[in-house]
């Protein structure tokens, strides 16, 4: 799926649209990728290790990021995510993120959470490297439908 600063799904990418781009191996591309939680949040957040990739446009990238609930309390959260530089965003397909929902950790719990995208090849050279950073932020209140 395609997504945008704001969060809003696009469109949806079939398994047969995925299989059919093609990699430009004549390029290569830095991709960071950043983790962060809203200040004083009791969430250990952690971005993959090695943080940055050497990718070709249309190559598959699946990361692994970790998050901890580090209280004695479950809690809902909700991971946002920007890309920089903003115009690279467009460019960016996501085909699974743990931003898509918003989560509930058990007290003491730690998850892996995976991300997986690859760059469209028609991304332009000028854009340079590209950031994936993500903001872990708390929820006051449970989904609607988890009441």
């Amino acid at each position: 799926m395609r997504y945008s600063g704001d969060q809003q799904r696009e469109h949806s990418l079939t398994a047969s649209q995925t299989e059919s781009v093609q990699i430009d191996e004549s390029r290569q591309g830095a991709v960071d990728f950043l983790a962060n939680t809203y200040q004083g949040m009791p969430l250990e957040f952690r971005a993959p290790s090695p943080s940055k990739f050497e990718v070709h446009p249309g190559e598959l990238t699946e990361v692994t990021y970790t998050a901890r609930n580090f209280t004695d309390q479950a809690g809902w959260v909700q991971a946002v995510h920007s890309i920089v530089p903003g115009l690279a965003s467009q460019h960016v397909e996501v085909l699974q993120c743990f931003c898509f929902e918003q989560q509930k950790f058990e007290a003491g719990e730690l998850r892996e959470l995976t991300f997986a995208s690859f760059i469209a090849p028609e991304m332009s050279p000028r854009h340079g490297a590209v950031s994936v950073s993500y903001t872990f932020f708390q929820l006051e209140n449970p989904p609607e439908d988890q009441k």
